[in-house]
């Protein structure tokens, strides 16, 4: 009896340290599953605020080294509006990058590993589909005056990281040439280059802008990827917008046809280009009829001189018709 009851024992010995065996083994299970759920969300959580919240601090502006000597005072402005926006170590200076200022995101993903064994955090550097070139006001004009910008803009394109990316000419000092010679022509970078041209006077104008675009470049990965970056200071915008800011900054140089004419215009008329195909098609006559019968948003006629004016800067060489 006593024999069975020492065996009865040990047996009840075994069955209970299995049994604690068993709990601390589905304790350890249910601890490995929440930490691999707890380093998930935290992940999650990470990828989340690298698209709304903390957006900017994934996005690093690299700064080729000449572009700042073309611009002097430009890389302590860059440094005061980035340090008071926080992003100040998103900034980096490379010597190998001539006049270029380009956009980089550290896209942080959740790779599974093996099945069970949960998530790893990965990293990576991405070049997005932004890029900027300093450039001497005097230089520019030169080839603007010399009708050459269409070739040298396309020379310039070919040495971008990322062939379809937006390209913005940053001009430093007065652009000394026509207005109507500067937007002929580049009303036809936008449409045929994805490329546009920002004049700024002072190193806190370029320093103003480039954060601009920073803002909006780390904003840009909720829109689609067709849309581009047209007005700096409110985000994205599509590319037709693009080409409509520029159509109101040509509008807004003709006498008489700014303000509540200018926007009639515009929405009527987004693309001056599909203007300029219709005049060759149908006839100035034609076009400038229905333009003079369009009406503001209080009711005023766009009038057949104003539209003649419109005409005329869509069909002049030099633009002085306009200011007849």
């Amino acid at each position: 009896k006593k024999r069975r009851d020492k065996a009865e024992i040990e047996e009840e010995r075994k069955r209970k340290m299995a049994d604690k065996d068993m709990k601390k083994q589905a304790r350890d299970e249910k601890k490995s599953i929440e930490a691999r759920d707890k380093k998930q969300r935290a992940i999650e959580r990470e990828i989340s605020a690298s698209k709304k919240s903390r957006a900017e601090e994934f996005v690093y502006c690299r700064v080729g080294r000449e572009a700042l000597d073309i611009i002097p005072g430009l890389e302590a402005a860059l440094r005061v509006l980035m340090a008071d926006r926080k992003i100040d170590t998103q900034l980096e200076i490379h010597s190998d990058m001539a006049t270029r200022i380009e956009w980089w995101r550290k896209s942080i993903e959740a790779v599974e590993l093996e099945e069970g064994k949960g998530v790893e955090r990965v990293e990576s550097m991405m070049q997005e589909p932004i890029e900027l070139i300093v450039v001497d006001s005097a230089a520019l004009a030169a080839v603007i005056k010399a009708a050459a910008l269409e070739q040298h803009v396309v020379k310039l394109r070919s040495s971008l990281g990322v062939s379809n990316a937006l390209l913005i000419l940053l001009a430093h000092g007065k652009l000394n040439v026509k207005d109507s010679e500067r937007d002929s022509q580049a009303v036809v970078l936008h449409e045929r280059l994805k490329t546009q041209i920002r004049e700024v006077h002072t190193p806190n104008e370029a320093a103003l802008f480039i954060c601009q675009l920073h803002r909006g470049t780390a904003r840009m990965h909720t829109k689609r990827a067709e849309k581009i970056i047209a007005d700096v200071t409110k985000g994205q915008r599509e590319r037709a917008g693009l080409v409509a800011d520029w159509w109101r900054k040509m509008l807004a140089m003709v006498p008489r046809v700014s303000g509540i004419y200018a926007r009639a215009l515009v929405a009527a008329y987004p693309n001056p280009i599909a203007i300029m195909q219709r005049i060759e098609k149908e006839g100035e006559e034609a076009v400038e009829q229905e333009m003079a019968g369009i009406r503001t948003d209080i009711g005023h006629r766009i009038g057949e001189k104003r539209a003649r004016k419109v005409i005329q800067l869509l069909s002049t060489e030099d633009g002085m018709e306009l200011f007849t």
